[in-house]
């Protein structure tokens, strides 16, 4: 397809009867940075056609414009996870309190992708209400790379209200995994509340969790373990 067409002839093409103009079509559109094309885009979020879905929605992402959150957010259960994967990734680019609590939801996604880009998301969009879930899924996730983004998103959030989920969290029966993650986002967020129970970790017989335990203290500035 020639390149020399215009913004109005990519637009015209998400209508074409053939799937592959309007995929291509919706890739091209998400290179410019045009608010006209985000009506056209909102649109072809119900194509018939999964894959073209997945790239206007991945488009839609490529601009920040509050228009696109609430049809990104209607769309956000699509049977399937590509689409998903797609708007998850697309709404936390917008940074809209607006899409937190659906993308929240998507941590118990079947799709190891899409609970993963949920995960990374919430640590974009910084809602403290994202906190709890996040909590939750690194102590109960399966799946390593999930429990990693929604780490990495927890410390990102970080404050009082983090250390005070994560010390609550560490009460319970604990996977070595959260010990660490724990440790290490306790450590990064220097609050000497965590003390206490780092230096419980620090006495743990796994010595990758008695070491971050012990790197987190000294973060935290105590020292006597």
């Amino acid at each position: 397809m020639s390149d020399d067409l215009t913004i109005e002839d990519y637009i015209f093409r998400l209508d074409d009867p053939n799937p592959d103009v309007r995929l291509y079509a919706a890739w091209k559109l998400g290179r410019y940075r045009n608010g006209s094309i985000v009506p056209p885009l909102i649109a072809a979020l119900v194509d018939g056609d999964s894959a073209v879905r997945a790239r206007v929605a991945e488009s839609l992402g490529n601009i920040r414009d509050e228009r696109a959150v609430q049809p990104l957010i209607d769309i956000i259960t699509d049977a399937d996870y590509k689409v998903r994967l797609q708007v998850v990734a697309s709404l936390g680019r917008q940074r809209d309190y607006r899409a937190s609590e659906c993308i929240a939801d998507c941590l118990q996604d079947e799709s190891v992708e899409v609970r993963s880009a949920a995960a990374e998301a919430l640590g974009v969009i910084l809602d403290m209400g994202a906190i709890e879930p996040l909590v939750n899924t690194i102590f109960n996730d399966e799946d390593k790379d999930v429990r990693y983004y929604a780490s990495r998103s927890l410390g990102e959030l970080g404050g009082a209200a983090t250390v005070d989920a994560l010390l609550a969290a560490l009460e319970g029966d604990v996977t070595l995994s959260a010990k660490v993650y724990s440790a290490e986002i306790l450590g990064s967020l220097y609050d000497k509340r965590a003390a206490q129970a780092l230096r419980k970790l620090a006495q743990d017989e796994d010595e990758t969790v008695s070491g971050t335990a012990k790197w987190a203290l000294k973060q935290i500035r105590v020292d006597d373990q």
